[in-house]
């Protein structure tokens, strides 16, 4: 995993952290509301988030963040997984490209014989230093294609769930 070093804190706790104000963190919710996107920031950065989020309606009480170190990532891809297979995807970051390396799709496969979500998902990889990391599994209803072949995964999704009926 990506962040599989990061610490889970609350709000109160990373700003009561004896941090310098250029010190830079990844944060994100620990669940899933979506209250604000997962990103990089600089502690000197917190507190503003910090007091816009008071205002959403959407705003846990209270928020618990994950709070790793920044990595540099080379690039992301979305791979959809169907019986930890890879039946289609592409790289996101940093631009939409159809074509997946074969590391790639053995690196996700491997991962998806240990363990998966569910039989239907979708993965977040990314590339750290020539490794592949997971950033994060998804549901695949709620998950864009960005420029993987739809048709081929909606294909190949219909065909294992008709299998399995």
């Amino acid at each position: 995993m990506l962040n599989a070093e990061a610490r889970v804190m609350s709000v109160d706790e990373l700003l009561a952290g004896d941090y310098r104000p250029h010190t830079e963190f990844f944060l994100r919710p620990l669940d899933d509301s979506k209250v604000f996107t997962g990103r990089a920031l600089r502690f000197s950065e917190c507190e503003q988030l910090f007091r816009d989020l008071e205002a959403s309606p959407a705003m846990p009480e209270p928020l618990v963040l994950v709070v790793a170190e920044v990595q540099a990532i080379d690039a992301e891809w979305r791979l959809f997984m169907v019986d930890a297979k890879v039946v289609g995807g592409s790289m996101y970051r940093p631009s939409a490209d159809r074509a997946l390396p074969g590391e790639l799709i053995q690196f996700a496969e491997r991962a998806g014989q240990n363990w998966t979500p569910a039989p239907v998902f979708v993965m977040d990889v990314a590339r750290v230093s020539r490794s592949w990391k997971i950033v994060e599994c998804n549901c695949f209803n709620g998950s864009r294609f960005y420029d993987a072949d739809a048709t081929a995964i909606v294909n190949a999704v219909s065909i294992f769930q008709a299998e399995r009926w």
